[in-house]
C-alpha cells in the first residue's frame, strides 16, 4: 500500500462520523441531549480542521507544485466544512438555550443543517480518495507521500493526536485497523510510533488492541 492511500483511513473515520452525528441530532431533543451532541459535534470540527489543515500544508501544497490549479476546488471544499460545522454548533446551542415553545422549531432546522453537513462531508471525501490520492502516487515517491503523512499528522497538537488516533481506530474495521497500524509502523520514527500505541492502547477497548497485538507484528501486547 503506498502511503497515500493510508489518508482513507482517517476518510472512512469522518464519514462515519458524519453519519452519526446526523442520527444522533435527529433523536435528540432535551437540552442534555443537545449538549452531549454539541460536545461530540465540537471535538470533530476539531479533528476535521487539523486534518484539513494537514491535507493543505503536507499535500495539496506541494500538489500545486506538480498540477497547478488542482487544489482550488478542494480547498474550498474545506472552507465550506468550518462553516457548516460553526453554524451547526450554533443551531445546538440555540436549541439548547430555548423554551419549549421555541426549540421543536430550532430543532428540526439543526437536523437539516446536519444532513447537509453529510451531504458536504461525504461527497468531498470520495472526490479526494477516488481522484486526488491516484494523482498523488502517480506524481509522488512512496518516501515523499510518507513525509506528507508525516507533516498532515504534525498539524495536530499532541494533545487532540493522542485522542484523534484512538478515535480513528474505533471508527475503522478490523481489518483496517491492523493495515493502518501496519502503515504507520513503517513511516513512523520508532520513539512516535511507541508513543501512538499507548494512545491507541489507552485509548480502545482492551480487545481491539488485543486483535490488532495478533495481527501486526512487533507490538507491545500491554
Amino acid at each position: 500500500m503506498n502511503p497515500a492511500q493510508g489518508i482513507r483511513f482517517i476518510h472512512i473515520a469522518i464519514c462515519r462520523e458524519a453519519r452519526e452525528i446526523e442520527a444522533q441530532a435527529h433523536e435528540a431533543e432535551s437540552p442534555e441531549e443537545l449538549a452531549a451532541l454539541g460536545q461530540r459535534v465540537t471535538r470533530f470540527a476539531t479533528y476535521n480542521k487539523h486534518h484539513t489543515d494537514g491535507e493543505e500544508d503536507g499535500m495539496y501544497a506541494e500538489l500545486e507544485q506538480k498540477a497547478p490549479h488542482v487544489r482550488g476546488a478542494y480547498l474550498h471544499d474545506h472552507r465550506e466544512d468550518n462553516e457548516l460545522f460553526a453554524d451547526v454548533a450554533q443551531r445546538i446551542a440555540a436549541a439548547s438555550d430555548a423554551d419549549g415553545a421555541t426549540r421543536p422549531g430550532l430543532i428540526r432546522a439543526l437536523r437539516r443543517q446536519t444532513i447537509a453537513l453529510t451531504e458536504h462531508v461525504l461527497p468531498h471525501v470520495h472526490k479526494e480518495d477516488t481522484l486526488i490520492t491516484p494523482l498523488v502516487i502517480e506524481l509522488f515517491t512512496p518516501a515523499e507521500q510518507g513525509a506528507q503523512i508525516g507533516k498532515m499528522m504534525a498539524r495536530f497538537p499532541p494533545d487532540v493526536l493522542a485522542q484523534a488516533v484512538p478515535w480513528l481506530i474505533a471508527k475503522i474495521d478490523a481489518d483496517d485497523r491492523v493495515a493502518y497500524v501496519s502503515m504507520i509502523q513503517r513511516i513512523m520514527p520508532p520513539d512516535r510510533f511507541a508513543v501512538t500505541c499507548g494512545w491507541i492502547r489507552g485509548g480502545v477497548a482492551s480487545g481491539v488492541w488485543s486483535d490488532i497485538c495478533a495481527r501486526v507484528p512487533g507490538l507491545p501486547s500491554a
